[in-house]
């Protein structure tokens, strides 16, 4: 398509570009990505030292019932060799808020990141399987993700798992990285309610901003992840929300109030109609004083990462570790 992607990568096959709102085509997009969902624990082959499960909370404290009954699904992946004095030394954890335009469930290469991320830092990770549209609207798939942080780091969560609760990071990828920093401003706002506030917060290619205009949004419109399929998405996501919620479901409007938020870091592909939001969002982070990390990527583009095998890629992910630790 024109553009001038690094030459160590491999190119996208393709531009994505759906209509994400139309129901019919979300639905026909999870049934492919649901039969692709087989063992999962065959993803983690590459590496060594590692175990795949699978746990539930059910969604009973919800604020509607239209999900009760509906038990969340979230992956974990963790090491089985923990470097630690004796078992009762508290174990660090991500929770990672995964891709895929609100709408499209977890996919393998999301899980092959994450156990590199465990292999690598001995980090226990918690892959929530998010509420998606269309059955969901943007609040309640707002909620649920932030359900899913609460029910992770409650006190009784991290006793039976024995987690650190003060070295937990958040993690979320392009649609998951516009939850994470709602999710992170939610807590913040909150803070009477004793939420916990994530130890350091990991935003990737993020979705942040509906509303003002970015030049990558025209010079890279037909890129990996088109701006027709991002106006659509945010069209579907934001249809029918509560009002009260707008501002956390969409990160970029309501930014000034980041006087508590944790150290960030913040990655942008430099062909991607997203880099100048995330861009744009890392330093308005550093002007209001929060320690902030923004690294682009030269000549990538969206979910470039997700070619895991690639020896840049591999570089690339490498980088971030430090950060996560």
């Amino acid at each position: 398509m024109g553009y001038n992607y690094n030459e160590k990568l491999n190119p996208p096959d393709k531009s994505i570009d759906v209509n994400m709102e139309k129901p019919a085509v979300i639905k026909m997009m999870q049934i492919l990505c649901q039969n692709k969902q087989t063992d999962f624990e065959c993803s983690l082959l590459p590496f060594e030292n590692l175990k795949y499960s699978r746990i539930t909370i059910p969604r009973n404290e919800l604020y509607s019932d239209k999900f009760h009954g509906r038990d969340m699904i979230i992956h974990v992946i963790e090491p089985t060799i923990i470097q630690a004095e004796n078992d009762q030394d508290t174990r660090p954890a991500m929770i990672y808020f995964h891709g895929g335009a609100f709408a499209l469930p977890v996919q393998e290469p999301a899980i092959k990141l994450a156990a590199f991320y465990a292999a690598k830092t001995g980090r226990k990770i918690y892959i929530p399987e998010y509420l998606l549209l269309p059955d969901a609207c943007g609040d309640e798939i707002f909620l649920d993700c932030l359900y899913a942080w609460n029910s992770i780091t409650s006190d009784e969560f991290v006793q039976r798992y024995n987690l650190d609760v003060n070295d937990i990071v958040l993690y979320g990828e392009s649609a998951g990285g516009a939850l994470a920093a709602g999710v992170t401003m939610y807590i913040q706002n909150h803070a009477i309610k004793g939420y916990i506030m994530p130890s350091k917060m990991m935003l990737i290619y993020p979705v942040l901003d509906n509303e003002k205009y970015y030049k990558s949004k025209t010079i890279y419109a037909d890129a990996a992840w088109s701006e027709g399929s991002n106006e659509s998405m945010w069209n579907a996501y934001l249809n029918g929300v509560d009002n009260s919620m707008y501002k956390y479901l969409v990160p970029m409007l309501e930014i000034e109030e980041v006087d508590d938020f944790p150290f960030t870091y913040v990655e942008a592909q430099e062909m991607d109609v997203l880099h100048d939001e995330a861009i744009c969002l890392g330093q308005t982070l550093k002007e209001k004083g929060v320690d902030c990390e923004i690294v682009e990527i030269p000549g990538s583009y969206h979910s470039f990462d997700y070619d895991l095998e690639n020896d840049y890629v591999r570089c690339i992910v490498e980088k971030r570790l430090k950060y996560i630790q």
